[in-house]
């Protein structure tokens, strides 16, 4: 009984050391991950500089209007009676 009980408090410690060491690790390369994307992303940013908006002329932008609706198409009107 005394064997198993080892093994088991083993196990549990290296557990916990894993997941503590194995989150240190994915964190930091996940931040340097990030910071190389960042900085490709700046770099491409100042490699293509934005083309200036051209103004083509006039440009007459008319609104999409919808039909008026002919009445209400509910249905026929039944009067509400009380029930007791």
């Amino acid at each position: 009984m005394g064997l198993l009980f080892k093994i088991v408090i083993i196990s549990i410690v290296l557990l916990y050391i894993v997941t503590k060491v194995g989150g240190f690790i994915f964190r930091n390369v996940y931040w340097l991950l990030g910071n190389e994307a960042v900085r490709r992303q700046q770099e491409e940013a100042k490699a293509s500089p934005r083309r200036p908006f051209r103004n083509s002329g006039n440009v007459r932008v008319e609104p999409v209007r919808e039909p008026k609706a002919q009445g209400r198409h509910d249905g026929e009107y039944v009067d509400y009676e009380e029930v007791k």
